[in-house]
């Protein structure tokens, strides 16, 4: 069937007058949602990537297109889809909106991750140590309250986290974030007779600029030299209850490659010991890297059996007694711990089997001269976004204000993997046959795309007026490591010039690239300027200042990550000051091996971010705000990027020399 976009339209309309109360449809944002539903409902069969990519300006809705778009695909098409938010401020702001409205209510589930963000009821633990996942209950019991209560926990029908659940997996439209979605979606628990959050005709990924960098940050292990006393701690505990079941099994349960490795259980400290020395080598030989993973994998996963069997007597004595001990609690999380660092581990050395050992990258973390983790990466980020996030479903809405050059994001995204297929197989199940004891090098780099056509692309104009709101540009200083002490003595007279006699009552913020950066600014600030700095150090401490800002008089927020995630209508941010330009740290491994993989990307990535920080500001049609780059080298990066900015915001730029 051919869906025209006058019934379309006239379905959107109504949609919106029954369910958001004198709501009007802003410029542009009816017929963006026309077009998103059109495409969804009248596929390209010859392009098989079935992606629009939205590049939509503050002010335009973002949230709003995605809500109606997917509402309406819900009830007048019967489509079911997620709604994608890149972190928990996100979320909270859809939640919000959401909420305020019976009506959404009731068609729209949210669901945040079980970790860290509810409690449970009875013993005020993170809910992934609640005491009905102790005795072993599936949520499929718990959804049921007669079944719940037989077992001792009616406070099942209080629960959130169960409630809020249900909700999302029985509405058509369900919000997430994407780290949620990853992990949650195509779930498939046997225990569970209940449905799972399968793969859903269409997502609306909101901010998906981040989505390389999220799943970057969620697929890489991070391995740390006290990783290992969860092990102790589980060694210990077995040993002290009568459970030593090591030496007992291993010769049933333990194949003979892994009894080569770890001969004795009785010298676990110096087993860890070497691991971490291979490891915490600087050297970059992958074949080394790759290989020493393996074996760390081995010596988590040695403690499944034991686990297992810890897990199985607390289940028991709860479901006997109801009494969880504070030791069964303190050792139920330390194994709960060691499953959920071995599964991702796992994943990881599979991605890398499918991707070749050329894209392992190591990342040695030192604080106050010794080493405080090491962390691995694939660098490949178009494939890890393909398999985690774009494999689940049959549309993807991608929508940004920063989508930058179309060509550079779609290679760094992952959408030219649809269609591919390796050995007779979509690559996604390929990935789940994959053996990691045997990398087949560079995989992926023989398989040609099945269709060479782009997604579809949509740029939203903006409706502000920018006539208050010029970017000043100063052509002189330049902040690269080489020139950045000279050129921050000769800035620092010139901010606090501006700042006292240009702004001395109103509120605004200096992005500054790095604590250093903005220690040094504080170091030598005037005390009428100082008093009004807001320097955090840490996300805590950044949501805390945030909050104050909004409340005071004439702060001024100051640190190097405040170009995303904040909005400061009004007078909350009249003046903008990037003194560095926010370029990745060269000496990073994983961005040195990006570059090489993607040649566009790094100036790519720099443009959106300066992009996003001048957004921080402008937020609504009349807003104003000011804003100065202080940073020479934004020169050279404009030239080369200059595609990537808006054409409004490219007339507001005054340079000076």
């Amino acid at each position: 069937m051919n869906y025209n976009k006058e019934s379309i339209e006239q379905n959107i309309k109504t949609w919106a007058q029954f369910n958001l109360e004198d709501f009007e449809f802003r410029k542009y944002q009816c017929e963006t949602i026309v077009d998103i539903i059109y495409n969804i409902l009248n596929p390209d069969l010859e392009n098989l990537n079935n992606c629009q990519i939205i590049e939509a300006p503050t002010g335009s809705g973002k949230s709003i297109i995605n809500i109606i778009s997917a509402c309406v695909l819900a009830e007048f098409y019967g489509l079911r889809s997620y709604i994608l938010a890149s972190d928990l401020y996100l979320w909270q702001q859809y939640y919000d909106f959401i909420q305020e409205r019976r009506i959404l209510r009731d068609k729209i589930g949210c669901l945040k991750g079980k970790f860290g963000n509810y409690k449970c009821r009875r013993n005020n633990e993170d809910l992934s140590s609640a005491e009905c996942k102790m005795a072993g209950l599936s949520w499929a019991s718990l959804y049921s309250l007669d079944t719940a209560k037989k077992h001792g926990f009616d406070c099942a029908k209080n629960c959130k986290y169960i409630k809020e659940r249900k909700h999302a997996l029985k509405t058509k439209v369900t919000l997430m974030t994407y780290q949620l979605y990853s992990l949650i979606v195509d779930e498939n628990n046997e225990d569970d007779k209940v449905p799972v959050f399968d793969v859903r005709d269409v997502i609306f990924c909101d901010e998906c600029h981040n989505i390389p960098n999220i799943v970057q940050m969620q697929i890489s292990p991070s391995i740390k030299y006290s990783d290992a006393n969860h092990l102790f701690n589980i060694y210990n505990y077995a040993n002290n209850n009568g459970l030593d079941l090591f030496d007992e099994v291993k010769d049933k349960m333990i194949d003979e490659e892994l009894l080569k490795i770890y001969p004795t259980f009785n010298s676990l400290k110096d087993k860890w010991d070497q691991l971490w020395d291979v490891s915490s080598n600087y050297r970059n030989d992958n074949d080394i890297d790759y290989d020493n993973l393996k074996q760390i994998m081995h010596y988590f996963t040695q403690f499944n059996i034991t686990i297992n069997y810890i897990c199985d007597d607390i289940m028991k004595r709860i479901k006997e007694h109801s009494i969880v001990t504070k030791e069964d609690m303190e050792i139920y999380k330390e194994c709960d711990w060691v499953t959920k660092y071995t599964g991702p581990l796992i994943t990881f050395l599979g991605i890398i089997c499918m991707t070749g050992k050329k894209y392992l990258v190591k990342q040695i973390n030192v604080k106050e001269d010794e080493i405080s983790s090491i962390e691995y990466h694939c660098a490949k980020e178009d494939f890890l976004v393909y398999l985690t996030i774009l494999t689940k479903t049959r549309f993807k809405v991608m929508v940004s204000a920063t989508i930058g050059d179309q060509e550079s994001y779609e290679d760094n995204i992952g959408i030219k993997y649809f269609g591919m297929r390796l050995k007779g197989l979509p690559i996604k199940e390929y990935v789940n046959e994959i053996n990691y004891n045997s990398v087949e090098e560079n995989l992926l780099d023989g398989i040609v795309a099945m269709n060479d056509e782009s997604s579809i692309y949509t740029r939203i104009p903006s409706t502000f007026d920018f006539s208050k709101s010029p970017i000043h540009f100063y052509n002189k200083y330049k902040m690269s490591f080489r020139d950045q002490e000279q050129s921050i003595r000769n800035l620092k007279p010139i901010i606090y010039k501006i700042l006292e006699q240009q702004f001395p009552n109103q509120r605004g913020m200096i992005q500054t690239g790095s604590y250093k950066i903005a220690q040094d600014i504080i170091k030598d600030a005037p005390p009428s300027i100082k008093n009004r700095l807001l320097y955090y150090n840490g996300s805590h401490e950044k949501i805390s200042n945030v909050t104050i800002h909004k409340m005071s008089n004439n702060t001024i927020l100051i640190g190097p990550t405040l170009n995303e995630g904040i909005d400061l209508p009004g007078e909350q941010c009249r003046f903008i000051i990037i003194l560095k330009v926010p370029y990745p740290q060269m000496k990073d491994r994983l961005v040195e091996a990006k570059m090489k993989l993607f040649p566009t990307w790094y100036n790519y990535t720099t443009s959106n971010q300066i992009i996003q920080g001048i957004g921080r500001g402008n937020r609504f049609k009349d807003d104003w705000c000011i804003t100065y780059i202080f940073d020479a080298c934004f020169y050279n990066l404009f030239l080369a990027t200059k595609e990537q900015y808006p054409k409004e915001l490219q007339e507001r730029i005054k340079i000076y020399n």
